[in-house]
């Protein structure tokens, strides 16, 4: 059911997309002209854009097979992730100055796939998550406190990733790793967002230094979905407090190739079970470190060519059964002449286990490739693979696992 399902949302989507047809039948003066309604919506956005509001629709679904090791060769995985997100310009509709605010509401939907096909630890999807569920992901406010908005903060319900611990080059990998390292137990993102607030200070031109801090509700430590909660738990400290800071700096080498270099530490405060089940740990806390560095552009200024972006990660190992984690990727985007808008890459990341953690393996490592086709604006296709060593720590049973990604963006 769900399958056909998701394939019908597939067409319905298509259909909506078609170019402008003509209109069947005669058209007068007083007739209501036939407008496409793909053509129909573009013209409200504009209005909408118009007074200050942004509204992003995205759909994200993918469809993986394993066809070695893992959990199994004989099952698929058919998932799907809806965004819809609304960004507010309060100084072009109120007219607060250097003000914004945003909301994204999610739908998630079918399989686990490292539950189902392989038993990975590190989620070789991105959108992967057990618990089908609806939620208003985010709600937050976002302030500058200075004429040239370098300084800023931020407050509401925050996917915290989208500030902190992320690369730039990272993004179009189909693995969780390259997105955020899984050292950082406990992270307040997908799906699990929460409430909190953040002050950073942007880097410039002028000043390459960038700092970032925040403070969120942490009781996604201790099982309780935040993705799922408003403030409450935040607001009467039931689940402690996960704290987080970030800085770094930005660079261009010559023929203005941007890098950047950042060190993050966060720390949980509540009660965390130790592995070896003697007792709770008072708090824990871990560190990371991202990297990202243009290689090569086709054109000075332009986003077509060679990109890389290496992580590193630690973890206390008496809590976290992921302690260690160290990845690296490249990214191509325009390798095939006439096709500037489509992007390559290959990405290797290791995983430490903790020896508390009782698994029979010292660690997981995973690598992909992937090619992303750019159809049209609104549709891509991203086949691809990749091989996971140990997945969760169970030796011999090496995955290859592929995966076809459609994304749709209105």
């Amino acid at each position: 059911m769900y399958h056909k399902t998701v394939f019908g949302v597939l067409g319905l989507l298509a259909g909506l997309s078609m170019g402008n047809g003509d209109v069947q039948g005669q058209v007068t003066e007083e007739a209501v002209i036939s407008v496409p309604i793909w053509d129909w919506v573009v013209m409200e956005r504009e209005a909408l854009a118009d007074r200050g509001v942004e509204v992003e629709v995205g759909v994200t679904i993918d469809y993986s097979m394993n066809l070695m090791g893992g959990v199994s060769t004989s099952a698929d995985a058919l998932r799907s992730l809806v965004d819809v997100g609304v960004g507010i310009d309060l100084e072009k509709m109120f007219g607060l100055k250097g003000a914004n605010a945003y909301v994204l509401m999610q739908s998630i939907s079918g399989d686990d796939g490292s539950e189902v096909l392989t038993g990975d630890a590190q989620a070789f999807s991105n959108i992967d998550f057990g618990d089908n569920r609806a939620q208003i992901s985010e709600v937050w406010w976002e302030q500058e406190l200075d004429e040239l908005g370098r300084f800023a903060m931020k407050m509401g319900k925050i996917d915290v990733n989208a500030d902190f611990g992320f690369v730039d080059y990272g993004g179009e990998f189909v693995n969780s790793s390259a997105g955020f390292s899984p050292t950082t137990l406990g992270l307040p993102t997908y799906p699990e967002t929460a409430f909190g607030g953040s002050v950073y200070m942007r880097a410039t031109e002028d000043n390459p230094v960038y700092m970032s801090v925040g403070i969120f509700d942490g009781s996604n430590m201790q099982g309780i979905r935040t993705g799922l909660r408003g403030p409450s738990s935040f607001i009467d400290g039931q689940g402690d407090l996960y704290l987080i800071a970030e800085g770094g700096m930005n660079w261009k080498l010559r023929n203005g190739l941007e890098g950047r270099f950042g060190v993050g530490v966060w720390r949980f405060t509540g009660d965390v079970q130790r592995l070896d089940g003697q007792g709770v740990e008072e708090g824990t806390d871990g560190m990371y470190a991202v990297f990202d560095q243009a290689l090569y552009r086709e054109e000075i200024g332009g986003d077509e060519g060679l990109s890389m972006f290496g992580m590193f990660g630690y973890a206390d190992d008496a809590v976290a059964e992921i302690d260690q984690h160290i990845g690296m990727g490249f990214v191509y985007q325009g390798l095939i002449e006439g096709r500037g808008e489509d992007v390559c890459g290959v990405m290797g990341t290791w995983v430490g286990f903790s020896d508390d953690a009782g698994l029979e393996g010292d660690g997981e490592f995973a690598a992909e490739v992937f090619y992303k086709a750019v159809l049209w604006d609104w549709m891509s296709l991203k086949p691809d693979v990749q091989w996971i060593a140990n997945p969760g720590g169970e030796e011999g049973k090496d995955a290859l696992v592929t995966t076809l990604r459609a994304e749709f963006s209105f």
